[in-house]
């Protein structure tokens, strides 16, 4: 993986990566105290081909779902990682992609088959753990109460 990805998954896989990158050594700029992962990405320069995709994947993650940016480039950046790797030990990359393609299909079946579980057979108590689970996203935990009692009825 290049040197401009791997210092982005180094920053965002550590729990101090804000300190980190309002540190002006870093990036010769001020950054203010944020914790919205993909306005942090925005606010970096960001040239590298590679690095681009992982800071387009967080707006659109943010976007699309308005949580778990940083999750997506974790994992995203291991992904390109890995597949570097295979690069250089003479893969093609049309190998990589087909590969990973594969492992996309069968871990969505062992989902399906193995670790999904139908809404009929919970009981209450697990419908309710899900909702507040689900509710302690960014988007609507000011609002939990309100969506704890819709639930409930």
């Amino acid at each position: 993986m290049p040197s401009h990805c791997k210092h982005r998954q180094n920053l965002i896989r550590s729990r101090r990566y804000v300190d980190k990158i309002r540190d002006s050594h870093l990036l010769h700029i001020h950054i203010p105290f944020i914790f919205h992962f993909p306005t942090i990405l925005k606010m970096l320069e960001v040239e590298h081909p590679a690095a681009k995709v992982l800071v387009e994947l967080a707006e659109l993650q943010d976007r699309e779902v308005g949580d778990g940016t940083t999750s997506v480039v974790i994992v995203a950046a291991r992904l390109l990682k890995r597949a570097n790797d295979l690069v250089r030990n003479k893969i093609h990359p049309t190998s990589i992609i087909s590969g990973y393609r594969l492992a996309m299909r069968e871990a969505c079946k062992y989902i399906d088959e193995k670790l999904a579980v139908k809404v009929e057979k919970l009981g209450k108590d697990s419908l309710v753990n899900c909702a507040k689970t689900s509710m302690s996203s960014k988007l609507i935990s000011g609002d939990s109460d309100y969506f704890e009692n819709l639930i409930n009825e």
